[in-house]
Protein backbone atom coordinates (compact mmCIF):
# COMPACT_ATOMS: atom_id res chain seq x y z
CA UNK A 1 0.00 0.00 0.00
CA UNK A 2 2.62 2.67 -1.07
CA UNK A 3 1.14 5.31 -3.10
CA UNK A 4 3.23 7.48 -5.57
CA UNK A 5 5.51 9.63 -2.76
CA UNK A 6 9.29 9.15 -3.48
CA UNK A 7 11.50 8.08 -0.89
CA UNK A 8 8.76 7.11 2.02
CA UNK A 9 9.65 4.15 3.85
CA UNK A 10 6.13 2.95 5.26
CA UNK A 11 5.93 0.26 8.11
CA UNK A 12 2.58 -1.17 8.09
CA UNK A 13 1.36 -2.44 11.42
CA UNK A 14 -2.35 -3.38 12.16
CA UNK A 15 -4.08 -0.21 13.66
CA UNK A 16 -7.26 -0.68 16.09
CA UNK A 17 -9.16 2.35 14.15
CA UNK A 18 -6.84 1.42 10.75
CA UNK A 19 -5.92 5.83 11.12
CA UNK A 20 -3.22 5.74 13.74
CA UNK A 21 -0.45 7.08 11.91
CA UNK A 22 2.65 8.61 13.37
CA UNK A 23 4.63 10.24 10.55
CA UNK A 24 8.51 10.94 11.83
CA UNK A 25 9.98 13.81 9.76
CA UNK A 26 13.55 13.74 9.44
CA UNK A 27 17.10 14.52 7.51
CA UNK A 28 18.85 11.50 9.65
CA UNK A 29 18.26 7.85 8.61
CA UNK A 30 19.42 7.17 12.39
CA UNK A 31 16.41 9.06 14.27
CA UNK A 32 13.31 7.90 11.73
CA UNK A 33 15.07 3.93 12.53
CA UNK A 34 15.56 4.36 15.91
CA UNK A 35 11.95 6.37 16.68
CA UNK A 36 10.13 3.48 14.18
CA UNK A 37 11.85 0.55 15.97
CA UNK A 38 10.98 2.29 19.61
CA UNK A 39 7.08 2.76 17.97
CA UNK A 40 6.27 0.12 16.24
CA UNK A 41 5.21 -2.54 18.57
CA UNK A 42 2.69 -0.48 19.57
CA UNK A 43 0.06 -0.97 16.69
CA UNK A 44 0.39 2.48 14.84
CA UNK A 45 1.15 2.73 11.71
CA UNK A 46 4.48 4.20 11.56
CA UNK A 47 5.71 6.22 8.68
CA UNK A 48 9.02 7.90 7.59
CA UNK A 49 10.12 10.69 5.56
CA UNK A 50 13.23 12.68 4.96
CA UNK A 51 12.29 16.06 4.52
CA UNK A 52 9.39 18.93 4.48
CA UNK A 53 8.11 18.54 1.03
CA UNK A 54 8.08 14.64 1.20
CA UNK A 55 5.85 15.30 4.93
CA UNK A 56 3.92 18.33 3.65
CA UNK A 57 2.91 16.18 0.08
CA UNK A 58 2.10 12.93 2.79
CA UNK A 59 -0.37 14.93 4.86
CA UNK A 60 -2.63 15.86 1.76
CA UNK A 61 -2.62 12.10 1.42
CA UNK A 62 -2.98 10.23 4.49
CA UNK A 63 -4.35 11.23 8.10
CA UNK A 64 -2.13 11.54 9.92
CA UNK A 65 -2.51 11.84 13.71
CA UNK A 66 1.26 12.62 15.41
CA UNK A 67 4.23 14.38 13.38
CA UNK A 68 7.83 13.61 15.02
CA UNK A 69 9.89 16.42 13.48
CA UNK A 70 13.61 16.54 13.79
CA UNK A 71 15.36 19.89 12.29
CA UNK A 72 12.42 22.49 10.29
CA UNK A 73 9.75 21.69 13.01
CA UNK A 74 8.41 25.45 12.42
CA UNK A 75 6.61 24.92 8.50
CA UNK A 76 6.06 20.98 9.69
CA UNK A 77 4.10 22.12 12.59
CA UNK A 78 2.41 25.56 10.18
CA UNK A 79 1.00 22.72 7.76
CA UNK A 80 -0.11 20.70 10.16
CA UNK A 81 -2.10 23.66 12.21
CA UNK A 82 -4.39 24.22 8.96
CA UNK A 83 -6.12 21.36 9.43
CA UNK A 84 -9.53 20.87 10.85
CA UNK A 85 -8.30 17.78 12.59
CA UNK A 86 -4.80 19.14 12.96
CA UNK A 87 -2.34 15.71 13.90
CA UNK A 88 -0.22 16.38 17.29
CA UNK A 89 3.05 17.96 16.16
CA UNK A 90 5.78 16.79 18.37
CA UNK A 91 9.50 18.50 18.42
CA UNK A 92 12.89 16.30 18.79
CA UNK A 93 16.30 17.58 19.06
CA UNK A 94 19.81 16.85 20.50
CA UNK A 95 19.61 19.92 22.57
CA UNK A 96 16.23 20.49 23.64
CA UNK A 97 16.12 22.94 26.33
CA UNK A 98 13.28 24.75 28.18
CA UNK A 99 13.91 27.67 25.37
CA UNK A 100 12.79 25.25 22.76
CA UNK A 101 10.09 23.71 24.63
CA UNK A 102 8.41 26.98 25.42
CA UNK A 103 8.73 27.99 21.58
CA UNK A 104 7.03 24.82 20.59
CA UNK A 105 4.25 24.92 22.48
CA UNK A 106 3.93 28.66 22.05
CA UNK A 107 3.90 28.16 18.45
CA UNK A 108 1.24 25.60 18.61
CA UNK A 109 3.46 22.18 19.06
CA UNK A 110 2.29 19.71 21.87
CA UNK A 111 5.87 18.76 23.30
CA UNK A 112 9.38 18.08 22.88
CA UNK A 113 11.38 14.76 22.65
CA UNK A 114 14.92 15.51 23.94
CA UNK A 115 18.02 13.49 22.39
CA UNK A 116 19.38 10.46 23.14
CA UNK A 117 16.10 9.09 23.19
CA UNK A 118 14.43 6.31 25.86
CA UNK A 119 12.04 4.42 24.64
CA UNK A 120 9.89 4.71 27.67
CA UNK A 121 10.24 8.07 27.21
CA UNK A 122 8.93 8.26 23.29
CA UNK A 123 6.09 5.70 24.83
CA UNK A 124 4.74 8.40 26.85
CA UNK A 125 5.25 11.35 24.62
CA UNK A 126 3.87 9.85 21.65
CA UNK A 127 0.75 7.91 23.28
CA UNK A 128 -0.08 11.03 25.06
CA UNK A 129 0.05 13.06 22.03
CA UNK A 130 -2.08 9.61 20.20
CA UNK A 131 -4.35 10.50 22.45
CA UNK A 132 -4.92 14.22 22.17
CA UNK A 133 -4.98 13.82 18.47
CA UNK A 134 -7.49 11.09 18.20
CA UNK A 135 -9.78 13.58 20.47
CA UNK A 136 -13.04 14.61 18.97
CA UNK A 137 -13.50 17.80 18.34
CA UNK A 138 -12.26 20.56 16.28
CA UNK A 139 -8.28 22.00 15.15
CA UNK A 140 -6.08 21.39 18.82
CA UNK A 141 -3.53 23.10 17.49
CA UNK A 142 -2.79 26.47 16.55
CA UNK A 143 0.08 28.14 14.84
CA UNK A 144 1.06 31.42 16.49
CA UNK A 145 4.15 33.35 15.17
CA UNK A 146 4.42 35.62 18.60
CA UNK A 147 6.84 33.25 19.79
CA UNK A 148 9.39 33.99 16.94
CA UNK A 149 8.69 38.36 17.41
Amino acid sequence: MRDNIPNVRYQSVTSPEGRRSVLVVSPREETRSKLANFLSPAQWTVIEVADISEAAALLEQKTISVIIAEGSWRPILERACAFAEAPSVVVTAPFADEALWAEVLNTGGYDVMSQPFDREEVMRITSAAMRRATMPGSNRNSFSTAASN
